[in-house]
C-alpha cells in the first residue's frame, strides 16, 4: 500500500503522542525494521511498502485454518520471536488463547442502527460519539468549516477522555456501557461542548 500522509506523521522523527522518534520505535528489531524502513529510513508519503511476509502468513491461515496461527508454523515463528526479544508470552499461551464473543453494542445514528464491539473493544466510543455529533446540524455547518471541525474536535475530545477513565476489561474493571451510550449523556456532552465547559472535567 502507499504510505499516507497521517501514517508518515505517525512514523515521522516526532512521531504522534509518543516521546520516542518514529525510527527509534520501527528499528528496535531487526524484524521490524526489514519492514518498516527503506534505505535506514522511514516510508516517504507516496512510496509503496510491501509486507510480504504478512502476505505469505495471511495465506498459509487462509489455507490451514486457525491452527497454523495457535499453534502451527505461525505460531511457532510469533513464539520464537517473542523469546528472542525477550518477551513474556509463549507458544502454550498461543495455543490456550480462546477468544470471546458476545453481543453488540447497538446505537442509533439518524435512523440507522449501528452496531459495534463491546469493551475492552472501542464500539461504545464510536456510539457515544455519533450520539454527540447526532444533535448538531452538521450539514449546515458545512464539511470541514471551523466551526464544523471544532465542534467534532471538542466531541472526540470528550469521548477520548471517556476512553482514558473507562476503557477496560469489563471482567475486571466496571465499565458503565449503559451511560456511555445514552442519549442523555451525550445530550450532556454536547450541552457542555456548546457553552463552552471544561470537556476534561468528569461528568
Amino acid at each position: 500500500f502507499e504510505v499516507y500522509p497521517y501514517l508518515y506523521r505517525f512514523w515521522g522523527p516526532n512521531g504522534i503522542g509518543d516521546r520516542i522518534d518514529g525510527l527509534t520505535r520501527l528499528t528496535v528489531t531487526a524484524a521490524s525494521a526489514a519492514v518498516y524502513t527503506h534505505h535506514g529510513r522511514t516510508y516517504a508519503p507516496g512510496e509503496c511498502l510491501v509486507q510480504a511476509d504478512l502476505g505469505r502468513t495471511l495465506e498459509r491461515i487462509a489455507r490451514d485454518g486457525p491452527e497454523a496461527f495457535y499453534s502451527g508454523e505461525v505460531a511457532r515463528a510469533i513464539a520464537a520471536d517473542v523469546e528472542a526479544n525477550g518477551g513474556l508470552f509463549t507458544l502454550r499461551d498461543l495455543a490456550e488463547y480462546r477468544t470471546l464473543s458476545g453481543e453488540p453494542i447497538i446505537g442509533t445514528y439518524r435512523g440507522y442502527q449501528v452496531l459495534s464491539d463491546r469493551p475492552p473493544g472501542c464500539g461504545v466510543l464510536l456510539v457515544e460519539l455519533l450520539n454527540v455529533a447526532e444533535g448538531w446540524d452538521l450539514r449546515a455547518m458545512g464539511w470541514n468549516s471551523p466551526k464544523y471541525l471544532d465542534k467534532i474536535s471538542r466531541a472526540m475530545q470528550s469521548v477520548f477522555a471517556d476512553r482514558a477513565r473507562h476503557m477496560a476489561d469489563p471482567r475486571f474493571v466496571h465499565v458503565p456501557v449503559e451511560r456511555l451510550v445514552s442519549k442523555d449523556y451525550a445530550a450532556e456532552l454536547r450541552r457542555k461542548i456548546d457553552t463552552g465547559q471544561d470537556l476534561l472535567e468528569p461528568t
